[in-house]
């Protein structure tokens, strides 16, 4: 299972209203029949076919999903997030094809660390801490 995300609801929505097989709660909102999935012949066809209609420069469904990937990791998804979304098997494999999208954010990440250390108050943490100590 994954989240459907915000801009695809409503066209999903519409799409699922619009199948022959809409009053099966089971069955596929894209789909050959209510239960088959469509082959990637027939889905590379549609989606030609779709771009083409909608006036689009014609993508591969690898290079629309990698654009996807893409999207996903600049968002700022977490790697496991990404992983779960995309159906790898492992972080490892997500890691091995995207990881130059997440090291672009690096100065973006130790703003966020720092930011998150200044909201903690680590001095005065810190100085609590020292009188414990002193204390003791």
């Amino acid at each position: 299972d994954i989240p459907i995300l915000e801009p695809l609801h409503a066209h999903l929505t519409a799409r699922r209203a619009s199948c022959a097989w809409s009053s099966d709660p089971a069955g596929l909102v894209l789909g050959a029949s209510r239960r088959r999935a469509f082959e990637y012949t027939g889905l590379r066809k549609r989606s030609a076919k779709a771009l083409a209609d909608a006036g689009l420069a014609h993508v591969t469904l690898h290079e629309a999903r990698h654009s996807f990937a893409s999207y996903l990791a600049a968002s700022g998804i977490s790697l496991k997030g990404l992983t779960t979304i995309l159906g790898h098997s492992s972080v490892t494999v997500s890691l091995d094809r995207y990881a130059h999208m997440f090291q672009g954010g690096l100065e973006q990440e130790a703003a966020q660390v720092n930011a998150w250390l200044a909201a903690a108050d680590t001095k005065s943490r810190i100085a609590q801490l020292a009188s414990l100590n002193n204390e003791e």
